[in-house]
């Protein structure tokens, strides 16, 4: 699934993108601190990051979860999900 604007799509993370996932994560995490649930160290390694999106894959082909990134001309600029469905 993706949708694209002039310079902008949202699509489904894939392991390809762990790395940049993981960077925005780290770069971001103070910010990010306020709003989300309190992380230990080993959810910022890169073997979480392909752990959670390989879940979300998964997860993908039952309707259950969907993992989201943003991306600007290429570039991951956030994270779009993961989304839940609650009534599957």
């Amino acid at each position: 699934m993706e949708l694209r604007g002039e310079r902008i799509v949202l699509r489904r993370l894939d392991e390809e993108d762990a790395p940049a996932l993981l960077a925005f994560i780290q770069e971001n995490r103070s910010f990010f601190e306020q709003w989300e649930p309190t992380r230990d160290d080993g959810f910022f390694t890169l073997e979480s990051q392909l752990a959670d999106i390989a879940d979300a894959v998964a997860d993908a082909a039952s309707g259950r979860r969907h993992a989201f990134g943003l991306f600007l001309e290429g570039e991951l600029v956030g994270p779009g999900g993961p989304t839940y469905d609650e009534h599957r």
